[in-house]
């Protein structure tokens, strides 16, 4: 008899089987990592364009009505951000809320929503 040499054709079909099922678990795992990241980018984006708004409020750069809300937009990362601010009432009569919104359409979804205070001088 002959020694033969070599693989079937059922070796090669089943090596071909294992090695197509590693690829689509490395695709599927790397598909996931990419839109983790675009969403972390996107959050970390929102949060700058939230903390600059608030700063500016607190130090008077921007005027924010107590009755009403502002609209408006950033330009941060290359790209523009759509946040909107209002301003309530609290307990407290000199202290305001700050509620913020962004996101990156002006009909979208909020990315995130902020709240911070902030203190107004009564009138006199």
């Amino acid at each position: 008899m002959k020694n033969k040499t070599g693989l079937t054709l059922i070796e090669v079909l089943i090596a071909l089987v294992i090695i197509s099922v590693a690829f689509t678990a490395i695709l599927l795992s790397s598909s996931k990592n990419i839109r983790d990241t675009k969403y972390l980018e996107d959050k970390m984006g929102a949060s700058w364009v939230a903390t600059d708004v608030i700063n500016q409020i607190q130090a008077g750069i921007i005027n924010l009505p107590e009755t009403s809300t502002i609209n408006s937009t950033s330009d941060i990362l290359n790209q523009s951000w759509f946040w909107k601010a209002g301003m309530q009432t609290t307990p407290v009569p000199n202290i305001r809320k700050i509620i913020i919104s962004v996101a990156l359409s002006e009909e979208g979804q909020p990315l995130l929503s902020w709240v911070s205070y902030v203190y107004k001088e009564p009138k006199k």
